[in-house]
């Protein structure tokens, strides 16, 4: 018999799995960047003066891979590079307007992707669905400081369905 948190952890998996492909599948038939690319372009677009190190932190994936899509959508045209202002160690990334193009065109193309695919789903499950995940995130995040388990159960929003305390 599988424990609910493994039903939970596979149906997860499974789902993001389903529809990062479907959803690629649809905005790559539209001539849009692939979602690995749209993530590193948007990550870039909201940093002020934003270094690897920035969009590696904004990503949750190592500094290395986050170099090495770094290079690949700068040979793509989509980046640049340059000495970073304040960081001498470090390179500053910007989009270039090819850059700006991609991440303009790839956008709305994923909204229309996700409302073909899961339009069905009322804004209220909507509502609760998107709760509960960002409470399990709450929960993994708290769950690797000291006292964690007392900050993750009594937060200034309280738990999901009752009142904040």
């Amino acid at each position: 018999m599988t424990s609910p948190l493994r039903e939970y952890f596979d149906i997860l998996i499974l789902h993001e799995k389903e529809l990062w492909n479907r959803v690629e599948r649809r905005t790559s038939a539209e001539g849009s960047v692939s979602l690995a690319r749209f993530e590193i372009l948007t990550a870039i677009s909201t940093t002020p003066a934003c270094r690897i190190q920035d969009v590696a932190d904004q990503l949750k994936i190592s500094v290395g891979a986050t170099s090495r899509l770094t290079d690949r959508v700068e040979a793509d045209g989509l980046v640049t590079r340059s000495p970073h202002p304040r960081d001498g160690r470090s390179s500053q990334v910007d989009l270039t307007d090819l850059g700006r193009v991609a991440l303009n065109r790839t956008g709305p193309a994923i909204d229309e992707a996700l409302n073909e695919l899961l339009g069905k789903m009322d804004e209220h499950e909507l509502v609760v669905l998107t709760a509960f995940l960002k409470r399990a995130h709450q929960i993994l995040n708290a769950s690797s400081m000291p006292g964690a388990e007392t900050r993750a159960r009594h937060t200034d929003q309280g738990t999901l369905g009752s009142p904040a305390r």
